[in-house]
């Protein structure tokens, strides 16, 4: 005696098997797939943010073999993804040094310091003051930590008590204490009367 609906049943068994070892199959991929390193996720690497550092209102100061190089505070401080160097905007307060003495005053709208290097670049609106009320201008200058020395980028202006004049550019060695100009033109007080000069290819201090 045969019944055909255990008949139909029983074929049906290894079907209904394999459905429930699929299912379960997949909600265990589901739950551990965070797990797993190819299961969901994106094989490409991840996608760090441009900016991998940045400070508000911060005073940064750099000190090499214990003796302070310069110091600026800044109103923005970034560090980018894949770039050594470390950009600082709306600069003031800043303090150039030699020999941790404090030799130079610096505002600008913007420096980059590579601590490789120990190299500044400084750009916008560059102020310089000297102790005796020197003030240099110009619209970029460079400064390496590593010779003391400064060197500008474009024209500049440089004004004290004795007068004002123009140069294409400037040289400024801290460890010797001389300043060369050149293509100076401008105005000095001399003995009681203004000389002015122009013309020449260039001129120390």
């Amino acid at each position: 005696m045969r019944l055909a609906g255990v008949e139909k049943i029983g074929k049906g068994w290894p079907l209904i098997i394999l459905c429930c070892v699929a299912a379960c199959l997949a909600v265990s991929i589901f739950y551990s797939r965070r797990f797993l390193p190819y299961s969901g996720r994106d094989l490409a690497p991840p996608k760090w943010p441009e900016v991998i550092m940045h400070l508000e209102n911060a005073h940064i100061v750099g000190i090499s073999g214990g003796s302070k190089l310069w110091s600026l505070r800044a109103k923005t401080v970034k560090l980018f993804r894949n770039s050594n160097l470390v950009t600082l905007s709306n600069v003031a307060e800043g303090n150039v040094y030699y020999r941790s003495i404090p030799v130079l005053k610096v505002e600008a709208g913007q420096v980059r310091y590579d601590p490789f290097s120990a190299e500044m670049i400084v750009s916008g609106w560059v102020r310089i003051r000297g102790t005796r009320g020197q003030i240099i201008s110009s619209p970029g200058l460079i400064w390496s930590a590593s010779g003391s020395i400064i060197r500008t980028v474009g024209p500049v202006v440089f004004k004290s008590e004795l007068g004002s004049v123009s140069a294409s550019r400037l040289l400024l060695n801290l460890r010797t204490k001389e300043m060369k100009l050149f293509e100076v033109r401008g105005t000095v007080q001399c003995e009681g009367t203004l000389q002015t000069f122009g013309d020449d290819k260039n001129a120390r201090n």
